[in-house]
């Protein structure tokens, strides 16, 4: 399903174009967007009104507001025909996507708790008229794990599905990817314990921007059950993207403000790391109904964090991103 919602004051008309991967235009759809009003339109209406029936492996869409004033929000979700399970994929704003740099925090081909094999597929649109030289690089949780480069023509999407294998043929690897271009790209990706053709769609992990990094961040909406057994486990991931060494702090807080644990960490320069059960590791072995982990950085230097909330029994993970701290200010971020 994709939607928007029409954030401005000006009613325009959104053009939803749709694309199979790479660069296979399937068609469009015109909708009439009222002024600070939300529209979606189910799969079964788009590819009816596409007159598409076959199956669609890949594929992106680009919306686009007609009124120059009009500030559109877009989004898709996401659908597990049989479990019902979704995801959110939020829309990227294409035109203004400059950065030099897009970072995955995290990426996986690797064997889990119960069995499981957590592994990601990656996709790279580049938005530009001009082919885009990509590098790709892996910060692996094992030290660094190298580069690769690769081409993405004029408008057109690559799909890397388990990208830490049929990119970088380095399976039982997991950490943070970093994709360099001259040119402006987006990169989205969905990390996932099943096989393809299994129930459930796993996690919408984002490609951010240099400006998502910040030397404190927030990860909040944690929480612990009374009974792990039947609850949820969160797994929290930083990744130290400057090439200079740093003192990293944990501090788990509850919803009252009580500080629950705190611990720190030695990062290398560029160096990934994930803490799995953030609760455990923290000592916290009694049930917590709300809290927040605070990430900060001793030397002012930009860190990725996200916390990776995985239900104990379905093994489905949610993604949550580091957000700024508010008592510390933004700072700029090294672009290369």
């Amino acid at each position: 399903n994709v939607g928007f919602y029409n954030g401005s004051d000006a009613a325009t008309f959104v053009t939803f174009a749709f694309f199979e991967d790479p660069d296979v235009r399937l068609g469009e759809i015109t909708v009439f967007a009222s002024p600070r009003r939300p529209l979606q339109l189910n799969d079964a209406e788009i590819f009816q009104r596409l007159g598409i029936s076959r199956d669609v492996p890949n594929f992106h869409c680009i919306a686009t507001a007609s009124h120059g004033d009009a500030s559109i929000h877009a989004y898709a979700a996401v659908i597990d025909n049989r479990s019902l399970d979704p995801i959110f994929v939020p829309g990227q704003n294409a035109a203004a996507m400059a950065e030099p740099k897009i970072t995955l925090p995290a990426a996986a081909s690797l064997h889990g708790a119960a069995g499981t094999f957590f592994h990601s597929d990656v996709r790279v649109w580049n938005a530009s008229s001009s082919v885009a030289e990509v590098t790709a690089r892996f910060a692996c949780f094992a030290g660094d794990c190298g580069e690769r480069v690769f081409s993405v023509g004029p408008r057109q999407a690559i799909a890397w599905d388990d990208v830490v294998t049929s990119l970088f043929h380095l399976p039982e690897n997991a950490g943070a990817m970093e994709f360099v271009s001259e040119q402006p790209i987006v990169v989205t990706s969905r990390l996932y314990t099943p096989d393809r053709t299994a129930p459930t769609v796993g996690m919408f992990v984002p490609g951010l921007p240099p400006p998502r990094a910040s030397p404190a961040l927030v990860l909040n909406g944690l929480s612990r059950p009374a009974d792990p057994a039947s609850g949820s486990r969160v797994n929290v991931g930083v990744f130290n993207q400057s090439e200079v060494a740093q003192v990293v702090t944990y501090r788990l807080v509850d919803g009252t403000g009580t500080t629950l644990g705190q611990t720190a960490r030695l990062f290398a320069p560029r160096e990934a790391f994930q803490v799995n059960d953030v609760f455990a590791f923290l000592n916290v072995a009694g049930p917590v109904e709300t809290a927040y982990c605070l990430i900060e950085g001793s030397e002012a230097l930009p860190l990725f964090a996200y916390a990776a909330v995985i239900d104990n029994r379905s093994q489905d993970p949610i993604f949550i991103p580091g957000e700024d701290d508010p008592e510390h200010p933004p700072i700029v971020p090294l672009a290369k």
